[in-house]
């Protein structure tokens, strides 16, 4: 089995605020920088001032307390850098305050042209297990690179990298750049944690099974990339139960997939079958936008 479709992604933004989950996190940037020769940067985002806070006594200014907070999160990150840097890797941190930490990490992707942004999930025992939580849902949405939500018990190399495609035809919508790029940033991953890969689409009915098989096969053999065919999976039925069903039944440590959005508008689109996805999935999760995306936030925002 060989994958030569990669998408090598030479410039990661690692968002950490120093929660226990993150350490995956970590470690996978470090996996996947070496092997890509890529740069990382660190970034984590406190709380702008208060607009209370020139109220509270204090020997400092607000100013000067928020100097000092950013001074020690820089601090702590280059702590993290340090480790990463004694890998050969290329190493940049950026401590700074917002509004929320969401908006200041899509800034930053859009200010840095990241091409890769890499968050960590929820502990598994947190909102009823619900692993994505909002500040990582807006950055899921709304990001203009790939997502990767790194789930926290997951800090080897993954076994198992599931890509979800949609080959069916739609008037309204042309999925083949969107499935290649799919494919492709599974196979970075893939190939960085010497992974088994598989495909997964689930076609309207039986009939379309054959055509849909053929579609999938023609677009890795085009791209120079071979699976077996017992890796490629075709099921019926409901996409965000098919999709999970098939994370759970196969033991997939990561699932990557589309994000579709209105070609040319400004904004998002994500249906239910995403969000569904979202709550119920017990792996990682690696989200691709559509070539035409474009982010709602701006460096103004």
């Amino acid at each position: 089995m060989g994958y030569t479709m990669i998408q090598y992604f030479k410039n990661i933004l690692v968002a950490i605020d120093f929660k226990e989950t993150e350490q995956a996190e970590i470690d996978h940037a470090m996996n996947l920088a070496k092997l890509h020769s890529s740069k990382v940067t660190f970034m984590s985002v406190i709380p702008n001032l208060r607009s209370d806070a020139h109220l509270e006594i204090s020997a400092m200014s607000p100013e000067e307390r928020l100097e000092l907070q950013l001074s020690k999160r820089l601090e702590r990150l280059e702590g993290v850098a340090a480790c990463v840097r004694d890998e050969g890797i290329e190493v940049e941190c950026i401590a700074t305050s917002g509004k929320t930490s969401s908006l200041e990490i899509i800034k930053q992707v859009i200010r840095g042209e990241h091409d890769l942004l890499m968050i960590a999930e929820r502990d598994s025992g947190s909102l009823k297990n619900k692993l994505i939580g909002s500040t990582a849902r807006q950055l899921l949405r709304k990001t203009p690179c790939p997502v990767w939500a790194v789930h926290p018990d997951h800090s080897g190399s993954y076994k198992h990298v599931m890509a979800t495609i949609d080959v069916t035809n739609h008037e309204d919508i042309n999925n083949q750049s969107l499935n290649e790029a799919i494919i492709a940033d599974a196979v970075a991953i893939a190939t960085a944690d010497h992974s088994k890969l598989s495909v997964l689409s689930i076609p309207p009915n039986e009939s379309q099974k054959p055509t849909q098989f053929a579609t999938i096969k023609s677009c890795l053999v085009d791209n120079e990339i071979d699976i077996d065919d017992e890796h490629i999976i075709l099921e019926i039925g409901d996409v965000a139960t098919v999709i999970t069903e098939n994370t759970k039944k196969h033991d997939v440590d990561l699932l990557v997939m589309g994000m579709l959005s209105h070609s040319g508008i400004k904004g998002f689109f994500i249906g239910n079958t995403v969000e569904k996805v979202m709550d119920d999935v017990e792996c990682s999760i690696l989200t691709v936008k559509p070539k035409e995306f474009v982010s709602p936030v701006t460096l103004d925002d």
